[in-house]
């Protein structure tokens, strides 16, 4: 196959079946640009490349043909294995606010107001997350899920609009007679949170305004605020609903308490989505509590997206504490996963020394500290000097903030690189989950030549995948 700065693509055999696993489509795709060759070139997909994609990233110009039935499993794992993560303060720690403050470093007092919550609202199913997954269908491998999300990947729908409009894209498409379809993450934002809004609120109001917390001196990005709105007003009027609506960015600080109820830029706001676990006046809390405000995550941020839960997970699998489906879920796709330590543990059924595992496994194993985010704070043994490693596991130690996790070598797929070419990359899908519900996701992917964390901070692209 070419790489990048080469005029042609010629897929090997053992390519082919790596790429067929993602449907038959995507691989006749690669067909298509063997017999095009101006499909190499990044100057055919610059409508992809315009001012103002709704993401600060670059984004890959080929898209991803994904099998339907591929990316229900995929969506189902999601869904449950993140079930699992938002029963882990009940089921781990017993909702026991000084257990729950002692494991997450947190302040007793904050960790009393977690418990608080969840004795009032009985189940923390109805928040949203993004799991990081490599691999796909049975042999996905979850890597952590973010309670955190700034966003990037609810825009598809605009994204998507942007690959239609690729001349060599819809060739293809019209000449293999494909339908492809996608689930829009921030349409079925909307959905699930105006559907739990119906539940609570009656009678309904003739407002139900969204407030999206800002980060102290965030920016919005160029069109986001005028998108979101334009596809909340258009979600309301394709369902029907009896009431209007407007989307709000605006810094957490900005509401209040007036007239029973919470108000922000002089709207009454009805679903509140704190992607940064900042602490709520105490009037707006009370709100919550009575379920005039729905809240996504709020103060859940920071520990249900913490690292440590997977190593929970995978430590409870082994240890008998899930049932027989849960444990087989976990084995089955969260790799093994441990708390940095001065404490023994079982790996391949052996008991062992975890530092001692960190020490002899370099290469099989990848520390992350627990609430790092952006790809920082990863350091992966086989690209890690022996020396450098065992300072890290050091470091790790002294921190206890830190998880080991096996690396799993993912399959690699072809992608456009460079100005003009193509190369092997890494990918890592991130998959929504908004309560019960698989909410589509994006890609992220890097060359593997590069050596990095798949991470958009770290320069990787951003990508999207078509249902066939």
């Amino acid at each position: 196959m070419s790489s990048s700065g080469e005029n042609t693509l010629r897929l090997a055999p053992g390519a082919r079946a790596v790429h067929r696993h993602l449907s038959a489509v995507h691989e006749r795709f690669l067909d298509f640009v063997e017999r095009h060759p101006e499909c190499l070139a990044r100057s055919t997909f610059a409508t992809i490349d315009d001012p103002a994609p709704l993401t600060p990233f670059p984004m890959q110009s080929w898209p991803t043909f994904v099998s339907r039935q591929t990316l229900a499993r995929m969506g189902a794992v999601a869904v449950n294995l993140c079930r699992l993560v938002k029963s882990i303060p009940e089921r781990v720690f017993g909702r026991d606010p000084g257990r729950i403050a002692g494991f997450y470093g947190m302040e007793r007092e904050f960790a009393e107001v977690l418990v608080t919550v969840l004795d009032q609202v009985g189940s923390l199913e109805p928040l949203v997350a993004r799991g990081d997954f490599i691999g796909i269908g049975d042999g996905a491998q979850c890597l952590e899920y973010n309670f955190s999300s700034d966003l990037t990947g609810w825009a598809t729908k605009n994204w998507v609009d942007r690959y239609l409009r690729v001349a060599v894209i819809r060739e293809f498409l019209a000449e293999e007679r494909v339908e492809t379809s996608y689930k829009d993450p921030m349409h079925l934002f909307f959905e699930h949170a105006v559907a739990d809004i119906e539940r609570r609120l009656d009678p309904l109001p003739p407002e139900v305004n969204v407030f999206i917390a800002l980060h102290p001196g965030e920016q919005v990005r160029d069109g986001l605020i005028a998108y979101a709105n334009e596809e909340y007003r258009s979600f309301l009027q394709r369902t029907g609903r009896p009431f209007t609506g407007e989307v709000l960015f605006l810094p957490l600080a900005e509401l209040r308490s007036a007239a029973g109820a919470v108000e922000a830029g002089g709207k009454v706001v009805h679903v509140l989505v704190d992607r940064f676990s900042g602490r709520l006046a105490p009037a707006v809390f009370a709100h919550w509590l009575d379920g005039s405000v729905l809240l996504y995550n709020g103060p859940f941020t920071k520990l249900l997206g913490d690292k440590r839960n997977l190593a929970l997970l995978s430590e409870q699998a082994e240890a008998g504490g899930l049932s027989h489906g849960e444990a087989r879920l976990v084995a089955k796709h969260v790799p093994w996963t441990r708390v940095v330590a001065d404490k023994f543990t079982s790996r391949n059924g052996k008991r062992h020394y975890v530092p001692d595992v960190l020490l002899e496994h370099r290469e099989e194993l990848v520390l992350k500290a627990a609430s790092s985010y952006g790809g920082l704070d990863v350091v992966i043994g086989r690209w890690t000097a022996p020396g450098e490693w065992e300072r890290r596991v050091d470091e790790a130690l002294e921190e206890g903030f830190w998880i080991a996790q096996d690396w799993v070598e993912p399959p690699s797929y072809l992608y456009r690189c460079g100005n003009r070419g193509c190369a092997l990359h890494h990918v890592v899908w991130g998959l929504f989950v908004y309560g019960p519900t698989y909410a589509g996701g994006c890609l992220r992917m890097t060359p593997t030549a590069h050596q990095k964390v798949v991470n958009s901070t770290q320069g990787a692209e951003e990508g999207i995948f078509f249902e066939v």
